[in-house]
This record gives structure tokens, sequence and C-alpha cells, in this order.
């Protein structure tokens, strides 16, 4: 769903860089930033294990 060609489209119209690496199926493989993409990744693995561990600061 996120490496469509109409969603890009939407997204280069509004300039906005797509992080998330194309499909590895995909025919013509699009370039994307490395680094953004694993910037994104440690940032959702925060969030993912303050949600695993909220229990915890809510019991003290």
């Amino acid at each position: 769903a996120y490496d469509t060609n109409e969603l890009l489209d939407m997204l280069k119209e509004a300039d906005i860089t797509a992080v998330i690496p194309p499909v590895k199926s995909r025919k013509e493989q699009r370039a994307y930033n490395h680094e953004l993409y694993r910037a994104r990744h440690v940032i959702e693995n925060v969030f993912r294990a303050l949600k695993r561990w909220r229990f915890v600061f809510f019991a003290l």
C-alpha cells in the first residue's frame, strides 16, 4: 500500500520525500534515503518499547 505509484505521485506533488524503501519485487527500484529510513525505524522502536512498558510507569 505504501509503494503504489499513485501514492508516490501524490507525495511528489506535495513535495514530500518517500522514506519507506520500495518493495523488492518492484520492476523499477526507486531510490530512497537509508539514513532517514533507519532514523524512522529507531523512533518507531522507541515508541513500541514505551507502549510495551507503560504498565510499569502507571503502576508506580
